[in-house]
């Protein structure tokens, strides 16, 4: 049976899908160790992806962003804080759920905690660790990844998608914008224009009249803030009408897709949010794995089209907005790809 733990702490900090993919390990160990009282340590303001999720017991917030107003004494301050914190929680087990950087290795190290486990990543300090789980983070799931961190101290638990807890306001928001519609409705991501993963603009606007001209879809746009302007320059771009979803927040977001047929976007952090609340996913490929990001699944399916002469090896290949195998994805196979998943009429 392996040894009992009544305090369980999981740190991932940043980014928001990172945070939400750690949902099945708190799941399994609510599974194996129910009366445990389990917390997360990650940052803000990504702790709002899972509040309310009912395999955490705690969260506890980092405000990393303020590190940079403060002298290197005053971080040394917060930092020290957080510690003190942690100890005090006495937690008997601690899993470091964050593959790079040290900051969680710190953090695991000086938790006082009996069992702290780790990634035993080449070229990292893993001394933090008394508990070692083997670094793969590319050829598989990446939740497939972070059970070995279970695995190492005995618990055998099987990858599965992430899960996000809704309020009633979160639903009731849903119902209403999507009030009276039969039509099936797809949400798109394009997110940023200035990464190497963005797909061109022009693209997902002709993937979007097609949807509504062939599926009578009814098409709406996420996205953050920043990323309203490209938002608008494809819905500008488009002969269909269409709907903005920029501005709502990510619990409302998923709500939205918990009521929908289909996402279509980049592999980024709504892609695991769709996979989340169990809507079918088309995602859009470059330099990452799709065996590490692909939701697993027969309802998700990724695209991606590496060039044999210009392999995607590193994000150092392409320029910003400018990325050779996401020119080489056409419109016509994420169509074919989207009526694979959308119900028929």
């Amino acid at each position: 049976m392996g040894p009992d733990f009544h305090g369980i702490l999981l740190i991932r900090f940043r980014l928001m899908g990172d945070v939400l993919l750690m949902t099945p390990v708190a799941r399994a160990l609510r599974a194996r160790f129910p009366k445990a009282r389990i917390a997360l340590l990650t940052d803000e303001p990504y702790d709002q992806m899972v509040r309310g999720h009912p395999a955490l017991d705690e969260i506890i917030a980092f405000k990393r962003a303020s590190d940079r107003e403060l002298s290197a004494w005053g971080r040394l301050l917060r930092y020290s804080r957080l510690i003190s914190e942690i100890r005090n929680r006495r937690f008997d087990l601690v899993l470091n759920l964050h593959p790079h950087g040290e900051r969680a290795g710190l953090v695991t190290w000086l938790s006082g905690a009996r069992t702290r486990v780790g990634y035993d990543r080449p070229g990292s300090q893993t001394f933090w660790y008394n508990v070692k789980a083997p670094y793969d983070t590319e050829s598989r799931y990446r939740v497939e990844h972070l059970m070995d961190a279970l695995r190492a101290i005995g618990v055998d638990a099987p990858a599965e998608l992430p899960s996000v807890s809704l309020t009633p306001e979160d639903q009731a928001f849903a119902e209403r914008l999507l009030a009276g519609g039969k039509r099936p409705v797809v949400v798109i991501h394009p997110g940023r224009p200035d990464t190497r993963r963005a797909w061109m603009t022009d693209r997902y606007a002709r993937v979007a009249d097609t949807l509504v001209e062939r599926h009578g879809a009814r098409v709406m746009f996420s996205g953050v803030k920043q990323e309203e302007e490209r938002v608008e320059a494809i819905r500008r771009g488009m002969r269909e009408p269409s709907e903005s979803l920029v501005g709502v927040n990510v619990k409302q977001l998923a709500a939205v897709m918990s009521r929908a047929d289909l996402y279509i976007g980049m592999d980024s952090s709504p892609l695991h949010l769709a996979s989340a609340v169990g809507l079918p996913t088309v995602s859009l490929f470059s330099y990452y794995s799709p065996r590490a990001w692909k939701p697993i699944g027969e309802k998700h399916i990724a695209i991606r089209r590496q060039l044999p002469e210009h392999p995607c090896n590193a994000p150092a290949c392409c320029q910003p907005g400018d990325a050779p195998c996401m020119k080489n994805i056409s419109v016509d196979e994420v169509l074919a790809a989207a009526a694979q998943l959308l119900p028929s009429k």
